[in-house]
C-alpha cells in the first residue's frame, strides 16, 4: 500500500502545493477548498486501486471477475463529473499511475475524452498493463478520435498506435478489445 500511496501521491501532493501557495497569497478559502480535493482524490483513488488489485488478486479470470472490474470503470465514470476533478491530476494517473490508479483514470477519460491529450491516449494504448484497461485505452480512443476538437494529425497518431497494437497480436484473441480497434481505425479513415 505504501508503494501504491507513493505513485499516486504526487496527485495529491500538486493540489496540497497549490493549497500552499493559495494560503500564502491569503487565499485562505481557496486553499481549504484544495486542501479537501486533495484529500477527497486521495481517498478516491486509494480505494479504487485497492478494491481492483483486491479483485485481480482474489478472483479467477472470467466473465464474473470483468463485471466486477468493469463495475469499477463505472465508478470512476460518476466520479468524472464531480466538482473537483482536475484534468492534470487524472492524466498524470495515466502516466505513474499504480495499476488501479490508472484503470480509474481511464474510466474517467472514457467518460470525459475532452479531459485527455493526445499523448495520454498513445500512453494507455501503447502500455497497458493488462487487457482489461487495453479494452479501456482503446474505447478512450474511441471516444477521443470522434471528438470535433481533436485535430487530424493527433486522430492518425492514435489510429497508428490502434493498428500497431492490432497488427502485433497484441490485443490476443480479446474479440472485444479487437472490434474496438476496427472501430478506431473505420473512423479515422473516414473523410473529416
Amino acid at each position: 500500500d505504501r508503494l501504491e500511496s507513493l505513485r499516486y501521491g504526487g496527485l495529491e501532493l500538486v493540489l496540497r502545493r497549490r493549497a500552499d501557495e493559495a494560503a500564502d497569497r491569503g487565499d485562505l478559502e481557496a486553499a481549504k477548498v484544495l486542501r479537501r480535493a486533495a484529500d477527497t482524490i486521495g481517498q478516491r483513488v486509494a480505494t479504487v486501486a485497492r478494491s481492483y488489485k483486491t479483485l485481480r488478486g482474489t478472483m479467477p479470470a472470467g466473465p464474473e471477475r470483468t463485471r466486477r472490474m468493469d463495475s469499477i470503470i463505472e465508478e470512476a465514470s460518476r466520479d468524472a463529473h464531480a466538482y473537483d476533478i482536475d484534468q492534470e491530476e487524472v492524466l498524470s494517473l495515466v502516466w505513474t499511475g499504480s495499476e488501479g490508479a490508472r484503470v480509474w483514470a481511464l474510466g474517467v477519460l472514457c467518460e470525459r475524452p475532452e479531459l485527455a491529450t493526445t499523448r495520454a491516449v498513445l500512453e494507455a494504448v501503447q502500455r497497458p498493463d493488462q487487457m482489461f484497461d487495453q479494452y479501456y485505452a482503446l474505447k478512450l480512443a474511441e471516444s477521443f478520435v470522434t471528438l470535433s476538437t481533436t485535430e487530424d494529425w493527433a486522430r492518425k497518431r492514435v489510429a497508428a498506435a490502434v493498428r500497431t497494437q492490432l497488427e502485433s497480436g497484441a490485443l490476443g484473441d480479446d474479440w472485444p478489445s479487437k472490434e474496438v480497434a476496427e472501430e478506431v481505425l473505420r473512423l479515422t479513415s473516414a473523410p473529416s
